[in-house]
């Protein structure tokens, strides 16, 4: 399962998306219908969050990334990786 983040009248909402039951083009008109605007998260607004996770010592499970947007999954492994670096450095905090 996957997840989307969108906005409206000012409250922020994390919609699951099931790709087995719904095409992404279709879950996202779907929402728009509904007068929800999609929130794209930039890499400087990630970075902000992933900061705030840690300081409050939580830990990230899993970022994923578009296979399609990137090399090989390359990305994915390096992101993967340090993930499950950052954690383990947080465990022992």
């Amino acid at each position: 399962m996957y997840c989307k983040i969108f906005k409206k009248s000012n409250e922020i909402f994390l919609m699951d998306y099931i790709p087995e039951q719904i095409s992404y083009s279709d879950f996202i008109k779907s929402y728009i219908k509904e007068q929800y605007m999609q929130v794209i998260i930039t890499s400087a607004k990630m970075v902000n969050i992933l900061q705030t996770v840690h300081e409050s010592k939580g830990l990230i499970k899993y970022i994923k990334l578009s296979s399609d947007i990137y090399d090989d999954g390359k990305e994915q492994i390096e992101i993967d990786n340090r993930v499950n670096q950052i954690n383990k450095e947080m465990k022992k905090i």
